[in-house]
Order: C-alpha cells, then sequence, then structure tokens
C-alpha cells in the first residue's frame, strides 16, 4: 500500500513497482482475512513468549503442504520448511518490540479500509514503465503463483528474487526508451 502510494506521487522517477501480496482494494468484504486469520492475530496479540506464537504464525502465512515439504528453497532438504523457517521467525520475533493490540488493530484496519479505484490503477500503469503484482492465492487479474500462502517471499524466494530482477530490468529498459 505504501509503495504504490509513493510511486504514484513519484511516477515519473520510478522505472518499475512491484506490488507483492496485495489487492486492488475495494469493498471491505473482498479483503478481510479468512477467520483463522483473524483469530490467529488475536491470539498472537496475547501470548508473551515469542516462541509460543511460531505455531500459530508459520500457518497462518504459509500453506502446510509448504510447511511440511522439503526445504529445497532453502537448500536444507534434510529438514522441512517449517524447521529451517521456526530459527528464522523466532529470531525475528525476539529482536522486534511486540506490537501493542491497537497497532494489530490499526494494521488491520489500514489493510481494509486501503482502497485504489480501477481508474487510477490504470493511471498508474500508464505513468510508470512495468508494473507487476503477485500474488499467492486466486486472482485472475495477477500474476498468481499456486500453492502459494501469504509468505509468498518465504515460500518462493529463489522465484521471487528472478521475477523482481526481472521486472527492474524491464521497467528500466522501458524507461530508457521512452527518453
Amino acid at each position: 500500500m505504501i509503495s504504490l502510494e509513493l510511486a504514484t506521487l513519484i511516477a515519473p522517477h520510478v522505472a518499475s513497482l512491484s506490488l507483492i501480496v496485495t489487492s486492488a482494494g475495494g469493498y471491505f468484504w473482498n479483503d478481510i482475512a479468512p477467520w483463522n486469520g483473524v483469530v490467529s492475530l488475536a491470539r498472537m496479540t496475547f501470548i508473551e513468549k515469542p516462541e509460543d506464537n511460531i505455531p500459530i504464525l508459520l500457518p497462518m502465512l504459509y500453506p502446510q503442504e509448504f510447511l511440511d515439504a522439503p526445504a529445497i528453497e532453502y537448500d536444507q532438504p534434510s529438514l522441512t520448511n517449517y524447521e529451517v523457517l521456526k530459527p528464522m521467525v523466532l529470531r525475528r520475533l525476539t529482536l522486534a518490540r511486540p506490537q501493542l493490540l491497537m497497532g494489530a488493530l490499526s494494521q488491520m484496519y489500514g489493510c481494509v479500509g486501503h482502497y485504489v479505484s480501477k481508474e487510477r490503477l490504470a493511471t498508474t500503469a500508464k505513468s510508470i514503465p512495468k508494473v507487476k503484482i503477485l500474488i499467492g492465492d486466486d486472482d485472475n487479474l495477477f500474476v498468481v503463483w499456486k500453492g502459494t500462502g501469504h509468505g509468498i517471499l518465504g515460500c518462493r524466494s529463489k522465484e521471487a528474487n528472478v521475477f523482481l530482477t526481472r521486472v527492474m530490468l524491464e521497467g528500466r529498459k522501458k524507461s530508457m526508451a521512452a527518453e
């Protein structure tokens, strides 16, 4: 949301824009998190020990099939993705200050309340040489990666890196051609 707003303001200076794990917004019921996500976020708000959040957080962000699979994406096929992600996420949770209830509610409201009209999206797409939207759930308007949850960069970090690099290079090429 923030990237889109900033890029819209400075579009002449932007060669490419990649929006990841997002939607166009609209009516609030189009962007409501699944009940499991809402309950998980609420539970995590009141858990004091970071390690107790791991069994709630990882299944909320990643499909169970991905968590149970060998960690090929992380070059550790003898471990599951869950086993590889657990210490990484625990480190982040330990280093970061716990989010307060008001912060969690404000973030959810921001996600649900953000709206961009089709006209504004079209204007942004015309004013920035390369725009791509990447999501991990079913949506016919965007680049969709099946079997990928909200933690799209963790599920497919190598593929996402190639995707983003390609978008940036294509954007640079288009913007240089336009000059």
